[in-house]
């Protein structure tokens, strides 16, 4: 395909029309309406909107044409207003496509090609055939693999002389006994032929889908559907609550409020299991994650299926994650974010981003170590790290806030509740007590030879480990409350902070020790991406209350 001018699947004028009534479909609602009251007009203005859709869809299908052409991916569009856009191939992140069911009865997809600029996606293909696609795919990888060859050859003819940089992704065809050239003299590095098969790496079944689907509490976003049928229920509930109350047995505890309270009670707790059990499955019924080479190959969904690319050695961040009742079944997720998956989780078409924000939906605990194997040979769960508590005085800071957040709620709750209500500030104070002493607990940090790790969480317990060579920025920073208990924290930011919703962001650490940690995590960072470990003098720090920033002194080691 490289060079071959490619156009769209003929199916895609379908699609745009659909498309279109998709995001009109209230206003198409309403129409139809006034059109069956006698509004003749209405139903014209909106055959004509279609036709206006459909004409546009067949533009769309005519100018939109696309090639790979001299390393780039050439994407041109519009035939009065003409797009020519060019997207460098080595730029390239993900190529993620999704089909739903209209798209797997034409066998064609929808594919988005993102790179590490963190907005929108930088190319939408509305749709390909599947032949295409998978011709689109093997072209973009040959050619990344070739200007990263080319790369190295210059870098050797140049006679650079330094310490290698570290690979975080050992590639089999790159270990000892390979038979390809050293670039150190000069000799260019011989494309390994891809897999010719991937490998599959992981499987999730139905059963463990819907038993983690119960307890990930899903549901909870039906809440508002359950507080509209209680507000229905305020104008017709009690009467047809009386009419079902006459056909129960003649049993007086049937006939008790509680006994009703106690049955809405269970029927919102199903309601919101199955709920989220549902949602679950859905989502991810048929979850396979297979290995080609350097690419890792997720993909799901029962109605829309979901599938993405994710080169190994673009991944940023890793994360696991669980919540407490999943910890009691052995049950874990593991996130990740690349750098074309930041910014565009809001996005609801971005079905990418969402199989990377759940990249393995869950597995479990004792399959986490050799998942994160996949990403990189030498990663795991984060046993090995030294991982070290906050400051000593996180507990006493912890306590103080909570304690008066729950003598403020119990007095609130007197003053709505009565006299009797003050009774229940000890039992607030209690739980505010627990909460400071638990979650000092679970704050642990680590700075480990090749990562930085972070752990956090009371319900839901996160680990997250951001790899030094994809470090952008380390902040220290430093509230009100912060100078008060000479503490600060230490932000660790990459280029795709989001979709994991655990950012390596360690507060409650003592000042001097913050320092001295953001400046060895530059150090490791500056090592990683030169070959040469050069310590930092000093480093910035940002202040919430917007001072100027200002220069830390060289900083002094942890006692």
């Amino acid at each position: 395909m490289s060079g071959d001018v490619r156009r769209l699947h003929p199916s895609s004028i379908l699609f745009g029309l659909l498309r279109t009534i998709k995001q009109f479909l209230f206003a198409l609602l309403v129409t139809i309406f006034l059109a069956s009251s006698g509004n003749q007009w209405a139903l014209l203005g909106t055959a004509i909107a279609l036709g206006f859709s459909g004409i546009k869809s067949v533009f769309d299908y005519i100018t939109v044409r696309y090639q790979i052409r001299d390393g780039d991916l050439i994407v041109d569009e519009g035939l009065i207003f003409k797009r020519h856009r060019t997207v460098p191939v080595e730029r390239i992140q993900n190529i993620d496509h999704l089909q739903n069911p209209i798209h797997r009865f034409f066998d064609v997809a929808e594919v988005r090609v993102e790179t590490a600029s963190g907005k929108d996606p930088e190319a939408v293909l509305r749709v390909l055939s599947m032949t295409d696609l998978q011709r689109l795919q093997e072209n973009i990888f040959s050619q990344q693999s070739v200007c990263g060859d080319e790369k190295i050859v210059a870098v050797a003819d140049e006679g650079i002389v330094g310490p290698k940089p570290v690979d975080p992704v050992q590639s089999p065809t790159t270990q000892e006994g390979s038979t390809e050239g050293n670039p150190a003299e000069g000799k260019p590095i011989q494309a390994q032929p891809a897999q010719a098969q991937p490998t599959q790496v992981y499987e999730i079944p139905l059963s463990m889908l819907l038993k983690y689907g119960a307890v990930s509490f899903r549901g909870l976003t039906l809440i508002p559907v359950v507080f509209g049928f209680y507000w229905q229920w305020q104008w017709s509930g009690p009467e047809s609550y009386r009419r079902f109350r006459g056909n129960l047995p003649d049993v007086s505890w049937l006939q008790t409020s509680w006994f009703v309270y106690i049955a809405a009670a269970l029927c919102f707790v199903l309601f919101v299991v199955l709920g989220s059990a549902g949602w679950f499955a859905i989502r991810f019924y048929g979850y396979r994650m297979t290995r080609s080479g350097d690419d890792i190959r997720v993909s799901c969904g029962l109605l829309t299926r979901v599938s993405a690319t994710i080169p190994r050695d673009k991944i940023q961040l890793v994360s696991v994650q669980s919540n407490l009742v999943a910890r009691w079944l052995g049950l874990a997720t593991i996130r990740i974010e690349t750098a074309g998956g930041a910014g565009t989780e809001n996005n609801k078409q971005a079905e990418g981003v969402l199989a990377r924000m759940w990249f393995v939906p869950v597995c479990r605990q004792s399959d986490v170590d050799r998942l994160l194997h996949e990403i990189r040979s030498d990663l795991s769960a984060g046993e090995d790290l030294p991982w070290q508590a906050t400051s000593p005085r996180t507990r006493r800071r912890l306590l103080r806030l909570y304690v008066a957040l729950a003598v403020l709620i119990g007095l609130i709750y007197g003053y709505l509740g009565g006299v009797g209500g003050y009774f229940a500030t000890p039992v607030f104070i209690g739980m505010g007590v627990w909460t400071a002493i638990r979650y000092s607990r679970s704050l642990r940090y680590a700075r480990g030879p090749d990562r930085v790790a972070y752990r956090s969480g009371l319900w839901i317990r996160r680990a997250s480990m951001l790899f030094y060579d994809r470090v952008q920025s380390v902040v220290v920073t430093q509230g009100i409350l912060d100078r008060r208990w000479n503490m600060a924290r230490v932000k660790v930011d990459s280029a795709g902070s989001g979709p994991a919703k655990h950012r390596i962001e360690v507060a409650y650490l003592d000042a001097d020790f913050a320092a001295h940690e953001a400046a060895a995590i530059c150090a490791s960072a500056t090592g990683m991406l030169t070959g040469d470990l050069k310590q930092s003098s000093e480093i910035k720090r940002r202040d919430d209350a917007g001072a100027a920033p200002k220069m830390l002194p060289r900083p002094v080691a942890r006692p």
